[in-house]
């Protein structure tokens, strides 16, 4: 079973969520919501808002929040483009096209 995208925080201009964005649109994934999480909107500066910053991540961008149900974890979060990275090209090992 596929892990469940839920929540991608980024920052439209930051060249590290960039790569996150490019890599889910490579292995044509969805993320159920993007958050807007530069350091004055409502994800960062609001801790009761829905779609608030985890507070486990020490970084603002590129955070993913995903569930595993092959693992069992219920709200994995992964700060960090090469962490993000690392975890999608594991779990979507792309096809070689040759």
């Amino acid at each position: 079973e596929k892990p469940i995208l839920k929540q991608l925080f980024d920052i439209e201009n930051n060249v590290e969520c960039r790569k996150v964005r490019e890599k889910l649109t490579e292995l044509d994934l969805n993320v159920q919501a993007v958050i807007p999480a530069s350091a004055n909107s409502r994800a960062v500066t609001d801790s009761e808002y829905e779609y608030a910053v985890p507070s486990s991540a020490n970084v603002f961008a590129p955070i993913l929040v995903l569930e595993d149900p092959a693992s069992g974890e219920k709200d994995r979060t992964l700060v960090g483009s090469s962490d993000i990275l690392q975890y999608l090209e594991n779990k979507y090992p792309q096809k070689s096209s040759t």
